[in-house]
């Protein structure tokens, strides 16, 4: 994940931020790609608006927090020796909660723990069959998902 903003006061951070990630399939998911000749690939991407609280912007350690709101989409692709199909979810990240501590290993550079927790609802489904649009519709059943990111942080300061 990447940010992009600027200090609009030295406590409080503008910017959006924007992520991917890819990998395989997972919990009920996973039982489509369990064939002999069967390979997934699972592909997210999220981004949006966001604000951050700094605690002690100046000090060598400085512990923050934020919310960010956005838009995200994930597919999932299924393919084996006849066919493949692409699932694409799109979106609102109702909630994206972070926090952390930056803490200064130099003069323009910040390392430090960051913890991101998001609250999603996917609205739209999409479905392409061999490269054909099959499926494109409104989700009924909407229920919330939810996303826990553990992670280390760089920053880079003016």
């Amino acid at each position: 994940m990447g940010e992009l903003g600027w200090h609009v006061h030295p406590n409080l951070f503008l910017g959006g931020y924007a992520g991917m990630g890819v990998g395989g399939a997972g919990d009920v998911t996973s039982n489509l790609c369990t064939g002999g000749d069967t390979t997934c690939v699972a592909f997210r991407v999220r981004f949006g608006l966001e604000l951050q609280f700094h605690i002690l912007p100046a000090g060598d350690a400085d512990p923050w927090l934020g919310y960010g709101i956005g838009l995200e989409g994930a597919s999932l692709s299924e393919q084996d020796s006849r066919h493949k199909r692409t699932d694409t979810l799109t979106g609102f990240e109702l909630g994206h909660f972070m926090g952390g501590v930056d803490v200064r290993v130099g003069r323009r550079f910040g390392l430090g723990p960051v913890v991101d927790f998001a609250v999603g609802r996917f609205t739209h489904v999409s479905t392409e069959l061999d490269g054909a649009n099959a499926v494109d519709r409104s989700l009924d059943n909407r229920a919330n998902h939810e996303w826990l990111t553990l992670g280390v942080r760089g920053v880079f300061y003016p």
